[in-house]
């Protein structure tokens, strides 16, 4: 049977909403949306139907052959895609010069085991983010919930080493969560994030950045801790970090690198100055 147009279908949902109490404002306003949402629908079955090259003719030929046909449509539906397919990789198998004939059926399994391959790629790559993101919350979790600073140190030594990665992000997001209470030493971590460093029993360790501040921290992040340890908290850690951090780490023996710098000699052009958060200022951290 051929595929009704758009105009087919639109006016078939217009007698039907003629049926409906002309007094009936929400009885209308449904049929309008319903409407809408069929052109909708229509104008993409057209669009695919057109990529295909399907026409009244097609609909007697092979049923793997129009399932590859429309598989292809909705592979290649946008015009780059399509573009790429027929000119540069050359994927795009045009059936309509077909011939019933064991090279079409090779065509066609082709085409099929291609775009299952493709979906199954995609399925096992999202299925992999997934774990690692449900990883990384469980080792932040981990992390936050941790006792004394020790073990807070060297989890976060062993997870995230830098200022940066999943288990970084999710480390942040559970302790400036207001919703999660009752988090032993939560001033105290935060501070280690920022400060890179903490002190116990009047000595100083830098578990993180070699105990350089965070210098390039977000306004945004910082007012996220505000509602969590305090402006005046955060005032204090303002305090402490005020000074010049490099942000190259060189190899502990202090042995030049290639550039000629090391250790006691750093690239001038690697330090960073921090200037503060600015909060009366409204402003961040100044590099």
């Amino acid at each position: 049977m051929p595929v009704e147009s758009v105009d087919e279908v639109t006016n078939q949902t217009m007698n039907t909403r003629d049926i409906a109490p002309s007094s009936s404002m929400a009885v209308q306003t449904a049929c309008d949306a319903l409407l809408q949402g069929i052109e909708k629908q229509m104008k993409i079955i057209f669009c695919v139907l057109k990529r295909a090259g399907l026409s009244d003719d097609d609909m007697k030929i092979d049923a793997g052959v129009q399932r590859a046909m429309l598989v292809q449509s909705l592979r290649f539906l946008r015009n780059d895609s399509y573009t790429d397919a027929t000119t540069k990789t050359n994927e795009f198998v045009d059936f309509r010069c077909r011939h019933d004939n064991d090279e079409t059926k090779a065509q066609v399994q082709q085409v099929l085991a291609k775009s299952h391959a493709i979906f199954e790629h995609r399925r096992d790559n999202d299925f992999k983010s997934m774990l690692q993101q449900q990883r990384s919350s469980l080792l932040a979790r981990r992390i936050v919930n941790t006792k004394d600073m020790w073990s807070f140190a060297g989890r976060q030594m062993c997870y995230c080493p830098t200022r940066g990665g999943p288990v970084w992000d999710m480390l942040l997001a559970q302790l400036q969560d207001p919703t999660i209470k009752n988090v032993p030493l939560r001033l105290e971590k935060i501070r280690l994030l920022f400060l890179g460093k903490f002190d116990d029993g009047g000595k100083t360790y830098a578990p993180l950045a070699d105990g350089n501040g965070w210098a390039g921290v977000s306004p945004t992040l910082v007012n996220k801790f505000v509602g969590i340890i305090g402006k005046d908290e955060l005032i204090k850690i303002d305090l402490a970090m005020r000074s010049t951090v490099c942000s190259h780490q060189y190899r502990p023996s202090d042995i030049a690198n290639r550039h000629g710098f090391h250790v006691s000699h750093p690239n001038p052009r690697l330090n960073y100055t921090f200037g503060g958060f600015g909060f009366s200022l409204g402003r961040g951290a100044a590099p």
